[in-house]
């Protein structure tokens, strides 16, 4: 942790401290100690730390690499942190707190700080109060950028509808931990409400369609075949409905001949919604051209024009990132980052699946041994379930939009991480000491 004010303000007077963190590595490694827990991410990780290290050595220049060199450092380093203490019942809800608290911020700094966009006219007489008072942040000099503040929240929801929900439910039928379940299910659920309302002023339409998807897929999932089938016929008859609207409001000519108001502003206009396949397809040109090691960290944002010279995009506008967090994997990282950031999710949804088997397989409590309120079986499907689908709704929003690695609010993807893995740990550890939740 030594490290962690030099990651959060970082600064080219102070990049050698960033050498704090692969140095105790060998440190401990000289001592054959064990400096980072053993979990299945590692050798995802280790690739990420690799091509990281390409990055830094190729960019043009270190200067505006380096808050996210920085940022990527700080978030593996968190990752290692909950990793660890998330192997306990009580270091795991510890790490949980953590998380909220730092969801409660994101939340809290886009409410005080976004420069909101005006998307949706319901919104307007809402975020006119809101002007941002944090401004300067290095990257967001005018403000934070509501699009990134929904994305990050999009981590946070469904854990927190996840965790309210299980309290409210283990309240009804359960007397043992009424005592402080119930204050807690109430903090719950101010929480995740609050967190929402901020998540919709950000007016962000792929978290908005992210999150609807996600919810839909759920209810889905969980209705008997003879409904699903019923409401799948119903869901898509609702998305011809909602592209018929979207092509109408964004024709003016139909708006006038009919009389009818746009409500919603410019948000569901072509011109709104066009531009991203011109920026996907500059992005596949800077992948084709850098393929092994990428632009180097940061750098699109500043290099999009010099892929083709001929034809620039967006010469007036800072383009930020590419719009898809998979290509600016690949922009920044090369295309072996980009295969171990799809490592990361896949091995990540693969440790959960294990821990719903395990769990499904309980048939009733170690008596031998005092249970931990998150280890009951039912309490734990339904956080392995909101842990699963925090980063389903985030990738779904991360195909047109990007939370790039080494951002700010990343860390709350690798908070997320580090307590899928303390989970997987448990039940694994739970696992050993009770032959019954070995899946067969």
């Amino acid at each position: 942790m030594l490290a962690v004010p030099f990651l959060l303000f970082p600064s080219p007077s102070t990049v050698l401290a960033l050498l704090i963190v692969p140095g105790l590595g060998i440190i401990f490694w000289l001592t054959e100690k064990h400096p980072f827990p053993r979990t299945p991410l590692n050798p995802a990780i280790l690739l990420l730390a690799v091509m990281l290290l390409v990055s830094a050595s190729i960019t043009y220049d270190m200067k505006i690499s380096l808050p996210k060199i920085a940022g990527l450092l700080l978030g593996i380093q968190v990752f290692f942190c909950y990793a660890s203490y998330g192997a306990t019942p009580r270091g795991w809800v510890a790490c949980l707190l953590i998380f909220i608290l730092a969801g409660l911020g994101v939340a809290v700094m886009g409410l005080i700080g976004t420069r909101w966009a005006l998307k949706f006219n319901v919104f307007v007489p809402l975020t006119i109060q809101f002007e941002p008072l944090v401004t300067g942040l290095p990257g967001s000099e005018n403000g934070i950028n509501p699009n990134e503040v929904a994305g990050g929240l999009l981590w946070v929801i469904p854990i927190l509808f996840a965790l309210a929900l299980t309290t409210a439910n283990e309240l009804r039928r359960t007397s043992i931990y009424r005592r402080w379940l119930a204050p807690i299910n109430l903090l719950t659920w101010e929480a995740a409400i609050f967190v929402f309302l901020v998540f919709l002023l950000c007016q962000s339409r792929g978290a908005y369609l992210a999150l609807a998807t996600t919810a839909v897929g759920v209810v889905l999932w969980l209705l008997r075949n003879r409904v699903r089938w019923y409401l799948t016929v119903l869901l898509a008859t609702g998305i011809l409905v909602v592209g018929f609207t979207w092509q109408f409001q964004a024709d003016p000519s139909t708006r006038e001949a009919l009389g009818t108001k746009n409500i919603a502003g410019v948000s569901l206009s072509a011109a709104a919604l066009g531009g991203r396949d011109v920026i996907w397809v500059r992005a596949l040109q800077g992948i084709e051209k850098y393929p092994l090691t990428g632009m180097g960290i940061n750098v699109f944002r500043y290099q999009v024009n010099t892929l083709d010279p001929a034809n620039p995009i967006y010469v007036d506008r800072d383009i930020a990132h590419a719009h898809n967090e998979f290509l600016q994997a690949a922009l920044d990282l090369g295309l072996p980052g980009m295969i171990a950031f799809i490592a990361l999710h896949v091995i990540a949804f693969r440790m959960l699946v294990q821990v719903w088997n395990w769990t499904a397989r309980e048939l009733k409590p170690d008596s031998s041994r005092p249970e931990s309120f998150f280890l009951k079986p039912n309490v734990t499907r339904m956080l392995v379930l909101g842990l699963g689908l925090s980063p389903v709704a985030h990738l779904l929003y991360g195909l047109t939009d990007t939370v790039a690695l080494g951002a700010k609010p990343g860390v709350l993807f690798w908070m997320l991480l580090g307590l899928i893995v303390g989970l997987y740990r448990q039940k694994e550890s739970a696992m050993h000491v009770n032959p019954r939740l070995r899946v067969e």
